[in-house]
């Protein structure tokens, strides 16, 4: 198979990452990875891997970083933090930084990861990608700073607003495995409605993103079935196999004292918690629902059954011995 084209890839050590880099390795791409840490890059001994050292806060060092690259995929940015500065530089920065690196005239398209707590949370219906975005946490307005940079860019784009996503490899999803491993699940007060995706049908978004003839628009990204803490809960109980599962309804006034306790904690460790009064905020909004119409008829059409996604992502944990 000849090499198709030059992607550059950021984010590309992380959950997400990692599955979309073996992914344009078996589509033929070649790639550069952007990286803080190349010691953590898979597949840097493949010869259509590049590793560059960055740090995407020093300009200085994403000279010539998109130099004959013909697409670019943005994953990095931060999902923790205490306070905005940490997402301005973890996300807004980040990408106008990688932004001002990149050849206008050269790049075909850029494709950002964006997050549906961009868009945040909904009403009365799910949202589409006509309403106004309205962010509830210092994440998401980042994320929607972000896409702006990236729209005033002057480089064709695609942007992507994923629900939660989960799948092999993902430490998040592998806490609620081991939760209902033990018999319990939680939420906080009734918990609420939202969307997921799987990584495999993410991955297979953004490779497509590239390749299609479409440019200039946003997406939301996730498979159409609504959850509930409870019902995710209860999905993975059937997949485990057990027989038993207590749900506990954490008081919203308890789960603000322990979003307190993570901040502290991350103030002593130097290690950002995700449990923080920020994080907290979006979980305290009743519905996370987005319309997945658009995607479906312009990019994918076909995605795979959350309970067929859960249980690919057991097996893998019971595989890797994660479980």
């Amino acid at each position: 198979m000849g090499v198709k084209g030059t992607v550059l890839v950021t984010g590309a050590t992380g959950f997400i990452g990692r599955h979309v880099t073996k992914a344009l390795l078996e589509r033929g791409y070649r790639i550069r990875i952007l990286t803080r840490n190349p010691d953590f890059v898979n597949f840097k001994d493949s010869q259509n891997v590049e590793v560059k050292r960055v740090n995407y806060l020093d300009i200085d060092t994403l000279k010539d970083v998109g130099d004959g690259v013909e697409y670019v995929i943005h994953i990095a940015g931060v999902i923790k933090g205490r306070r905005f500065e940490a997402f301005k530089k973890g996300n807004i920065y980040t990408t106008r930084n990688l932004l001002m690196s990149l050849d206008r005239e050269q790049v075909k398209k850029i494709v950002f990861l964006s997050s549906q707590s961009a868009a945040g949370p909904s009403r009365e219906k799910p949202l589409t990608e006509d309403d106004m975005p309205k962010p509830v946490s210092f994440y998401g307005l980042s994320k929607k700073i972000a896409e702006d940079y990236v729209k005033k860019s002057g480089i064709p784009y695609i942007i992507l607003r994923p629900s939660a996503v989960f799948g092999e490899g993902d430490r998040e999803t592998l806490l609620l495995f081991k939760m209902v491993k033990n018999g319990i699940s939680l939420s906080i007060g009734k918990g609420p409605l939202f969307n997921i995706i799987y990584v495999g049908d993410l991955v297979e978004v953004i490779l497509r993103s590239i390749e299609k003839d479409i440019s200039n628009r946003t997406y939301f990204v996730n498979n159409g079935e609504v959850f509930s803490p409870q019902k995710l809960s209860d999905t993975i109980k059937k997949i485990m196999g057990k027989k038993y599962l207590f749900h506990i309804k954490v008081p919203e006034v308890v789960a603000v004292f322990f979003s307190f306790l993570g901040e502290y904690y991350a103030g002593i460790t130097g290690k950002e918690s995700m449990i923080t009064r920020e994080k907290l905020r979006e979980l305290r909004q009743y519905k996370w629902l987005a319309s997945n119409e658009l995607i479906k008829r312009e990019i994918l059409n076909e995605f795979t059954s959350s309970e067929e996604a859960l249980l690919r992502a057991f097996s893998w944990y019971k595989r890797e011995r994660w479980l």
